[in-house]
């Protein structure tokens, strides 16, 4: 898209990108965009051996609906798996950041404050959570995905950021959020339905 740029701007902007996406990848322990993902399949089969093998030994079948409504925020998306597809997503999203930053430039009483917020890669970060490689693709993968800023969220929880358990997995540990957590307000937590509607034992 570099050659391609319509002006200095976005030329900037862009090369910027192509310079720090790296970077990040290797500092993303330390950024203040923490993103949790809960991940689901959307095969109608329910009882698939290659999921058995990979995942464990239930299956838990979930209302997409019911789901959405319990992380206020949070984006529910089929992960694309497709490289040509994934190019197609890039350029036309790259292309809609590029066209806000544009025209928010032209009213921007703080231009430089501004083209140094969306040169920041953490912008992409919504993207990079929705593309996996293609021998992942049998597995039709859906992620519910809830992305925070901390340095944003810091005027609102003494350490910038809500509180997150931990749970054992293996030899790992893992960080977790509830997502009744993440509803907006207390009259919306009561009104959450379960999103379970199947519980399938597996083969083992």
């Amino acid at each position: 898209m570099i050659p391609h740029a319509s002006c200095a701007e976005s030329k900037d902007i862009l090369e910027s990108w192509q310079e720090n996406v790296s970077d990040w990848i290797e500092l993303r322990e330390s950024s203040p965009i923490r993103v949790c993902l809960a991940s689901f399949s959307s095969s109608s089969l329910g009882d698939d051996l290659s999921q058995w093998r990979a995942y464990g030994m239930i299956s838990i079948g979930f209302s997409p609906q019911e789901l959405t409504s319990h992380a206020t925020g949070a984006i529910l998306n089929e992960v694309v798996y497709d490289n040509a597809e994934q190019l197609r997503l890039a350029k036309l999203y790259l292309h809609h950041i590029l066209s806000s930053c544009l025209e928010d430039l032209k009213h921007s009483t703080t231009p430089g404050a501004l083209s140094s917020m969306y040169k920041d890669v953490e912008i992409l970060v919504e993207l990079m959570a929705f593309v996996k490689d293609a021998s992942y693709a049998s597995e039709r993968e859906v992620r519910l995905m809830y992305a925070e800023n901390t340095s944003m969220a810091a005027g609102f929880y003494p350490d910038g950021k809500k509180a997150k358990k931990f749970r054992v997995s293996g030899q790992r540990i893992i960080p977790y959020m509830l997502s009744t957590e993440l509803a907006a307000s207390d009259q919306d937590k009561e009104r959450l339905k379960s999103a379970i509607k199947e519980v399938v034992i597996g083969p083992s």
